[in-house]
C-alpha cells in the first residue's frame, strides 16, 4: 500500500495548522523570532500595560491601597491577599484566555520575612553568619510560594553595607539553585 498521499496530506494539515498558530506562541520557534513577533503584534498601549505593575490587596503600609478590581493587563502582580493557587490559577487563566494576545501575568510576592514559613529579615539573618541556613530558609520560602502559583518572590535583600556581603551573596546565588529544584524564580530589587 502507498502511504504517499497520506504523508503528503498530514505534512500539509500540520504546515496549515501552525500559520494558524501565531509564532510568538509556538514553543519550537527562536525565542528571538517569537519576541519580535509578539512586539510588531502589540498596541502602544499594551506594552505600556505590561511595564506596569501594582498591588493585589492590602496590608499595614498605607502606600499600598490595594483591593480594586483587578483587569489581567498589567505585566505583573505584587499580591499581598491572593496567594491560594486556585485564585491565582483563575486570574492566569483570564490573562490568557480572555485578553486579545493571551500573555500571562508575573504574580510576585514580597517575601522578606518568608512566605508562609516566617523568618527573621535579612538583616537578622546576616548576623547568624550560616549562608547554609540562609540559604535553606530562602529555597523553603521559594519552594512555598511556587506551590501558591506565585513564580517570584522578593527577599528584601539589598546587599548594602549593612549586610554583610557573604550573607548577600547567598540570597543572590539562590536563583539558579532554587529554580532548578522547585521552579520557582527568585528576584533582587
Amino acid at each position: 500500500m502507498n502511504h504517499k498521499p497520506l504523508l503528503i496530506i498530514a505534512a500539509i494539515l500540520t504546515v496549515s495548522c501552525q500559520d494558524a498558530v501565531p509564532l510568538y506562541k509556538q514553543a519550537d520557534a527562536p525565542i528571538e523570532k517569537r519576541v519580535e513577533d509578539l512586539l510588531s503584534r502589540m498596541t502602544l498601549e499594551e506594552k505600556i500595560l505590561q511595564m506596569n505593575q501594582v498591588t493585589l490587596g492590602t496590608n499595614l503600609n498605607q502606600n499600598n491601597i490595594g483591593g480594586e478590581p483587578v483587569e489581567p493587563v498589567l505585566g505583573s502582580y505584587i499580591t499581598y491577599t491572593a496567594t491560594d493557587p486556585t485564585e491565582i490559577n483563575q486570574m492566569q487563566k483570564r490573562a490568557m484566555e480572555e485578553t486579545r494576545l493571551g500573555i500571562p501575568v508575573l504574580f510576585g510576592f514580597d517575601a522578606i520575612h518568608g512566605f508562609r514559613t516566617v523568618y527573621p529579615i535579612p538583616l537578622a539573618q546576616s548576623c547568624s553568619w550560616n549562608p547554609e541556613l540562609v540559604e535553606k530558609a530562602c529555597s523553603i520560602s521559594a519552594r512555598e510560594s511556587r506551590l501558591s502559583g506565585i513564580p517570584w518572590i522578593l527577599p528584601g535583600t539589598e546587599g548594602g553595607a549593612d549586610v554583610p556581603k557573604v550573607m548577600a551573596k547567598t540570597h543572590i546565588r539562590l536563583p539558579s539553585s532554587v529554580r532548578h529544584r522547585s521552579g520557582a524564580i527568585r528576584a533582587m530589587i
